[in-house]
């Protein structure tokens, strides 16, 4: 009777670990930021000084899981349209700019590939993921710029996963005007996001996916304009520090490019998606030199964490057995 109560415990112990481990097995800690800026168009209006002057355009993109994120930048430069000294040139059909797709060590398939800004979900597998890109230049030649961004990482059974990317270009505008007339610039995009965070299964980790989209445009004449596009009618800055009047700021936005999505253990899926027209017209610019930026970002930060009974609760478990067991053999005697 005293070698069965040992293999009973032995066999109470094993079943606890095996549901701790299926409990793993089960569960998706998942986290997703996407932004797709298209079509963006910059117009002028009273230029002066031969238009265009420098610009930089700059991608990055990390990933890490279970262990610090790895990735790559690149940065090209030009000096106005057309530029043939300009270090721009992407590997991909009418990429401007990009850096290699990032597929974190560990991750299991499906895998991203360069270009891919497609979603992969929970599935089941774990991975994490950045890809980041400049897919047009209006300033080197397109008729319209586009950029594409996507960060995901879904986890299963480790610890923590992350992923980022981003987007920026700085464009320096000549726009030097006779005293007395009004400069204008105008922008205009269609754009495709999405924030996402989520949690399926028995983990008790948390999800976080995020965007962000900022334009801001400067000059030493002391206008200042920071259009940071949340969703939100009149919330653009535009003021001037100069002796100048401020200039007037118009925007159309179909929704926020700048979100959040958090989740914890038994939170609901939080889904921050959405897709439209977006534009920004300028008017009463004051002459001066103007540097014109676009910051954007794609983040996801995801963990998880497993209750498993520790070894003293397993001892406890197993004394109450071997009791149990006792009792049977004095009620069978």
């Amino acid at each position: 009777m005293k070698n069965t109560a040992v293999k009973s415990l032995a066999v109470a112990i094993a079943s606890v670990a095996t549901l701790g481990l299926s409990s793993q097995a089960a569960a998706d800690v998942y986290g997703a930021g996407l932004l797709e800026i298209n079509n963006l168009q910059i117009e002028l209006a009273n230029v002066a000084g031969g238009g265009v002057g420098q610009y930089t355009f700059n991608v990055g993109a990390t990933a890490g899981l279970n262990a610090p994120g790895v990735g790559a930048t690149d940065q090209c430069t030009g000096n106005g349209a057309l530029d043939p000294g300009s270090t721009c040139g992407g590997s991909g059909a009418g990429e401007v700019l990009g850096v290699p797709v990032v597929n974190a060590a560990g991750s299991e398939a499906p895998l991203r590939t360069d270009g891919d800004f497609s979603l992969f979900g929970s599935p089941g597998q774990q991975y994490s993921n950045a890809e980041s890109s400049i897919i047009d230049a209006q300033l080197v030649g397109d008729g319209a710029t586009a950029t594409g961004q996507v960060a995901e990482s879904n986890l299963t059974s480790g610890t923590e996963a992350g992923a980022s990317t981003n987007v920026s270009s700085n464009t320096s505008l000549s726009l030097e005007f006779t005293l007395g007339d009004n400069g204008g610039l105008a922008i205009s995009f269609d754009a495709v996001w999405a924030a996402i965070a989520d949690i399926n299964g028995d983990s008790e980790g948390s999800a976080f996916g995020s965007t962000s989209a900022e334009f801001t445009l400067r000059s030493s004449n002391g206008t200042f304009i920071t259009w940071i596009v949340d969703g939100v009618a009149d919330n653009v800055i535009c003021v001037s520090s100069g002796p100048a009047a401020a200039p007037t700021c118009t925007e159309s936005e179909a929704g926020s490019l700048n979100n959040i999505a958090n989740t914890s253990e038994n939170g609901d899926k939080v889904d921050l998606s959405g897709s439209g027209l977006f534009s920004l017209a300028i008017e009463g610019l004051a002459a001066g030199t103007y540097n014109l930026g676009l910051a954007a970002e794609t983040q996801t930060i995801v963990a998880q964490r497993f209750e498993m009974p520790v070894p003293g609760t397993l001892l406890l478990m197993g004394a109450g057995l071997l009791a149990g067991a006792g009792v049977s053999r004095r009620k069978k005697a």
